[in-house]
């Protein structure tokens, strides 16, 4: 038969009030990464939709036709789950009715850049993409304090093929 002394009496419960103070910590910096992952993500594919929209830009018959570059980066950010505000989706890529990611989103396409390579200044085209990204899971805690919209910007740069 077992007896429990008075020292194992006092340990009962530790547990769970150790549970209690620790679960709330875990489950913030679960969140806190989960977020910070997915903001890594959006960033990178913002980076590609600019390279993409850049590598185009750079041939004789895209020259000029900034329309055309402004909906090659925005559907490739569809493609890839970043989604602008449903009024700047272009017809031309089919979008599904899910919400946004993008609070705000920019697509500026310069083609008239001139960049140095070794004393000499070369035509080249630059593209960059901004988003106004949306926090999911961080502004619903009202304790920690964050701001809704984080902004974020992928930039990419490649030389004309059509000037020289």
């Amino acid at each position: 038969m077992k007896t429990i002394s008075a020292h194992t009496k006092s340990k009962r419960g530790t547990q769970v009030v150790e549970l209690a103070l620790v679960l709330p910590l875990l489950l913030f910096l679960a969140l806190a990464v989960s977020e910070g992952a997915s903001m890594i993500r959006a960033h990178q594919v913002l980076n590609n939709a600019a390279r993409e929209a850049a590598r185009l830009s750079v041939f004789q018959q895209n020259a000029g036709n900034i329309g055309f570059l402004q909906d090659t980066a925005t559907c490739y950010l569809i493609r890839n789950g970043i989604r602008p505000p449903a009024a700047q989706v272009p017809a031309s890529c089919p979008a599904t009715a899910a919400l946004s990611t993008c609070n705000s989103y920019v697509v500026n396409v310069n083609q008239a850049v001139l960049v140095p390579n070794g004393g000499v200044f070369i035509p080249a085209s630059q593209v960059t993409v901004t988003c106004g990204y949306k926090l999911n899971f961080l502004p619903r805690l009202p304790w920690f304090g964050v701001n809704n919209v984080v902004k974020l910007f992928g930039e990419a740069e490649f030389r004309n093929f059509w000037k020289s």
